[in-house]
């Protein structure tokens, strides 16, 4: 009975360790995260006042070669998600995992429909 009990109990502590540790992980990863998105917000906020302004964001994008005048305001409506006509940091932050998860789930998609493609052909 007594070393049953002392296995669960290592059991346990063992599963609390696993599930500690993972959580850890993806706490750090989080933070790489963050930190690129930081970086990222960086270079539109041109005066660093901490916010992203319509012109900041049109300049960068015209840089990045990415420019177009009715899609690059419709992404900055998107991402001003209060309406203020600004885009704040946590605003800008969350658009940057959104567009990380969007860019994963197509290539998921991508990858599906290559598997898929392949298998027809045997």
């Amino acid at each position: 009975m007594i070393t049953k009990t002392i296995k669960t109990g290592i059991f346990l502590i063992a599963i609390a360790s696993f599930s500690f540790t993972n959580a850890q992980q993806k706490i750090e990863k989080q933070e790489v995260q963050n930190e690129k998105a930081i970086k990222s917000f960086k270079t539109f906020d041109a005066d660093f006042n901490e916010v992203i302004t319509l012109k900041e964001f049109k300049v960068v994008k015209m840089k990045e070669k990415a420019y177009n005048e009715s899609v690059t305001k419709e992404s900055f409506s998107e991402m001003d998600t209060d309406k203020n006509g600004f885009i704040s940091m946590k605003e800008y932050i969350v658009a940057f995992e959104m567009k990380k998860k969007s860019v994963k789930k197509r290539e998921l998609k991508k990858t599906e429909k290559d598997i898929n493609a392949t298998l027809k052909k045997e």
